[in-house]
């Protein structure tokens, strides 16, 4: 195996070279957003926590699988016990058999819907964390929010983002 070589850097070759490096950086710009689509992202920023509604329901998701679980465990003692002849109840108790391996699964699905409904609200939260530096993720703000027609950096946000040089005096 051979190592490849290396080409020795210093200051003087990176000063010279400074000409080499793209003006606007070595990505492309990003597209300018139409005043439509500014207008829909701050009503989208502001319903986000509405978005976030149907991640709070996963108690009730475990409280309906319980209530279930103990439904079919009443109605097999209660048929097994109103069945009348041999017959009818033995096809009584392989139904009911077949309710509890249906039961069985379907709580294991409630676990692993448990299981993930807490891992999507995890994520949730951390866009909610970076979508918040640069939005107002406000429910009562956002529709009342103006921006400008004309392009440029546009108030997404009340307060101002402090400069990077203030972040680093920090």
């Amino acid at each position: 195996m051979t190592i490849p070589l290396t080409t020795k850097v210093s200051l003087k070759k990176i000063v010279e070279n400074l000409n080499k490096i793209p003006k606007d950086g070595f990505g492309t710009e990003p597209p300018k957003l139409s005043s439509e689509q500014k207008k829909k992202l701050m009503e989208l920023s502001a319903m986000y926590e509405t978005f976030g509604e149907c991640l709070k329901n996963e108690e009730a998701l475990m409280n309906a699988a319980k209530g279930i679980t103990e439904l079919c465990e009443l109605a097999e003692t209660y048929a097994l016990n109103e069945c009348g002849e041999w017959f009818q109840q033995e096809i009584v108790r392989k139904d009911m058999m077949e309710l509890k391996k249906k039961v069985g699964d379907f709580q294991k699905i409630v676990k692993e819907a448990y299981a993930r409904m807490q891992q999507a609200g995890i994520g949730y939260q951390d866009i909610g964390h970076i979508l918040g530096r640069y939005y107002n993720l406000d429910k009562t703000k956002g529709f009342d929010q103006k921006y400008k027609e004309v392009p440029g950096p546009q108030p997404l946000q009340n307060e101002v983002m402090p400069s990077l040089a203030e972040l680093k005096k920090k």
